[in-house]
């Protein structure tokens, strides 16, 4: 069986363990990860709901929700993410890319002096520092 065959059979498995259990994470976070575009933001969601505060699914929903042009509701996600780790460079980076992308440059700015602060490596604060230049 080809990779694509035992992936949609696995989302198969993952679907109709959600409909036994629909609140059932490992599946749900599974059914995220692999479906396509709408179905993994809608999984994001429904992770969201029951697991607040799990920062890689904000992150998660705010890249697809970015990917899609969905910019205000991207911005939610990656302002929820970084309430809740603070002390994140890499969200503070995507915020700023995200603002810059949605033509907010002094929202984008801020974002990046934030996230280059926060910043401990050096290509890191050398790549945020060129997107502040810009």
């Amino acid at each position: 069986m080809s990779d694509a065959g035992r992936r949609s059979e696995a989302i198969t498995l993952w679907k109709e363990n959600l409909r036994q259990s629909p609140d059932f994470l490992p599946s749900l976070l599974s059914l995220a990860e692999n479906a396509e575009d709408a179905e993994a933001i809608e999984a994001y969601r429904k992770v969201i709901q029951i697991r607040p505060t799990y920062v890689a699914a904000h992150l998660a929903l705010g890249a697809l929700l970015a990917k899609s042009g969905e910019r205000a509701g991207a911005l939610v996600s990656f302002r929820e993410a970084a309430r809740l780790d603070p002390q994140n460079a890499a969200i503070f980076e995507r915020i700023g890319d995200t603002e810059s992308a949605a033509g907010n440059a002094a929202e984008a700015r801020a974002a990046y002096r934030k996230a280059l602060e926060l910043s401990s490596t050096r290509d890191a604060r050398k790549r945020i520092g060129g997107k502040l230049r810009r």
